[in-house]
């Protein structure tokens, strides 16, 4: 736990011998989520150049999520996955009967 606490969080000495176990795990904790929000940037840097550097090259148009999927995009496509997709006559005429009640 000391070697963590200085060498990875880079806290001082004195902080740590005056933390409480339950301090020291909120600490743990939200260096480990602010190291997870870097390396996730970072890939998601990664992935958008790689996707521009290849956009004259791809013979069809694709997100890029679908070019280049992470770990974590999977998440948001179950969202979405109950999701009703209507043709345009389908919307035109939910459209006109929403229009009808206001």
């Amino acid at each position: 736990m000391l070697g963590y606490a200085l060498g990875c969080v880079g806290m001082r000495l004195d902080d740590f011998e005056r933390m409480t176990p339950d301090e020291f795990s909120a600490v743990c904790e939200a260096h480990a989520k602010t190291r997870e929000a870097d390396s996730r940037e970072s890939w998601e840097q990664t992935r958008a150049l790689a996707y521009t550097l290849s956009g004259p090259y791809m013979k069809h148009k694709t997100t890029v999520q679908r070019f280049w999927p992470l770990p974590w995009d999977e998440k948001k496509e179950k969202r979405g996955a109950d999701r009703v997709v209507m043709s345009r006559e389908e919307q035109k005429r939910r459209f006109e009967e929403l229009a009808k009640r206001v």
